[in-house]
């Protein structure tokens, strides 16, 4: 089936999980793996500001059968625009047992040759490989200016229960803004490298803030691809923290 991914996830899942190259017509540029894959499949612009004009042109054996995209991670006017030209599929994966039907669907819809039900024992077995031996309460940054964390209602914070911590903000929806002092109310503060880039500068300047302000929290920088992209990509995660 000839399919066009509007999110970085599922571009992964679907080419990890049999779907020749070749069937893949588009992408976003943010879909970058797996690399060897997907370098000569053609980019239709980000996964909010989609180049929709060129998609809908698109016709014979480069015209999707099917566009995949999320409802988090695109722009519900472009898609709708989309929808009347072409097959859409909005995806809706809020926690871990989302992501299990969806693989299933997945598989079924674009006619794929994995088994999810094994992707699905894959992933699980990655969280029980990496759970905490100790549960805290955990705050989890994706961004700064404004400072904003992933409320309970969110992937991510189905992964984090999952690993065994308890999501501080676990009461709020979405991704909420918050204050700094809010954040270093929990026991640990995850600075997550997606969507805002915290980096190791960030992990210094933070450890450095809470040191001065005789905070007990700690702080850790850790991969936003394995605590947010949903399919199988969770999987192969071998180090959630990346730095401590």
């Amino acid at each position: 089936m000839k399919t066009l991914s509007l999110v970085p996830s599922i571009t992964y899942s679907l080419l990890d999980l049999g779907l020749p190259s070749e069937d893949l017509v588009g992408r976003t540029k943010f879909c970058i793996y797996p690399k060897s894959k997907v370098q000569n499949i053609p980019v239709f612009g980000g996964t909010k500001n989609v180049k929709v004009d060129r998609i809908s042109a698109l016709q014979g054996v480069k015209s999707p059968d099917l566009i995949i995209a999320n409802k988090e991670e695109n722009t519900k006017e472009e898609i709708e625009i989309l929808a009347s030209v072409y097959p859409v599929w909005l995806t809706d994966i809020k926690n871990l047992e989302d992501n299990n039907l969806f693989l299933v669907e997945l598989c079924t819809k674009v006619n794929l040759p994995a088994d999810p039900i094994r992707i699905n024992h894959d992933n699980n077995r990655t969280i029980q490989n990496h759970r905490a031996s100790k549960p805290k309460s955990v705050a989890y940054v994706i961004w700064k200016k404004p400072w904003m964390v992933a409320g309970g209602d969110t992937y991510i914070s189905s992964v984090l229960e999952a690993l065994g911590f308890n999501n501080y903000f676990k009461n709020c929806t979405r991704y909420p803004q918050v204050t700094w002092e809010e954040i270093c109310n929990a026991e640990l503060i995850f600075l997550s490298s997606e969507p805002y880039p915290f980096k190791m500068k960030d992990l210094l300047f933070f450890t450095e803030s809470l040191n001065r302000e005789n905070k007990n929290s700690e702080i850790k920088l850790v991969s936003g691809e394995y605590f947010s992209w949903f399919g199988s990509y969770l999987a192969k995660a071998n180090h959630f923290i990346l730095q401590t």
